[in-house]
């Protein structure tokens, strides 16, 4: 919803002082948005197709007079997914979401869709499963290049495999029981010349303490 500036298509925004979202109250909308994936689906061919739906600022909406007229906020936002997963899934397309649309309306959505989990927290991942939807939970890379990927990736991917491949009846339920192995992993790592992160601390950050490998 936020990719399209519509310079060359003005009609699509719900005003000239206010651009994005697309105008959800204008049927070009989403003829632009059909022939975009059709067009994508009759030269790629991937399965998948990624329809976003994350941190939608309604208030553009809301503001504009012909769209108010037609939805409040929270409908437009509903309706313009789940407008767009239909488009997609006519074309054969497996659709996948952020987990704000699931936060949001759930219910609605496709049962096809897979919701991309990426906020963290609130057992949404869980939910999803439960709700008999797909999940991917993701590593936010927005930030990453080759200078700090394997710090963003491990000791995060070893977190998972402890979690994925150990059975259910024995899976831990306090972190501090694997703490102990995930340092030491990660300490094999930096031996290794893989510059894993520290466990403690967010993301990326430094150790807390010189030598903090050796103390682990």
């Amino acid at each position: 919803m936020r990719i399209f500036r519509g310079v060359g298509y003005p009609s699509l925004w719900p005003s000239k002082d206010c651009r994005e979202p697309l105008d959800v109250s204008n049927e070009f909308t989403f003829k632009l948005i059909d022939g975009i994936l059709s067009d994508f689906s009759k030269i790629f061919k991937y399965k998948f197709v990624h329809l976003g739906g994350d941190e939608v600022n309604t208030s553009c909406w809301q503001t504009t007079p012909h769209v108010r007229k037609c939805f409040n906020g929270s409908e437009a936002y509903q309706y313009f997914v789940l407008r767009a997963q239909k488009i997609a899934l006519s074309h054969g397309y497996d659709i996948i979401n952020w987990e704000e649309t699931f936060n949001n309306f759930g219910i609605k959505l496709s049962p096809k869709t897979i919701i991309h989990n990426w906020l963290g927290g609130g057992g949404v991942a869980q939910k999803v499963v439960k709700a008999g939807l797909r999940c991917i939970v993701c590593t936010w890379g927005e930030h990453v290049d080759a200078s700090d990927i394997e710090q963003t990736i491990w000791p995060r991917a070893a977190a998972a495999a402890e979690r994925l491949w150990t059975p259910y009846d024995k899976v831990a339920k306090d972190p501090e029981q694997v703490k102990y192995r995930l340092s030491y992993f990660r300490c094999l790592l930096n031996q290794r010349g893989v510059a894993a992160s520290p466990l403690d601390g967010f993301g990326r950050s430094a150790p807390e303490e010189p030598g903090s490998c050796y103390k682990q």
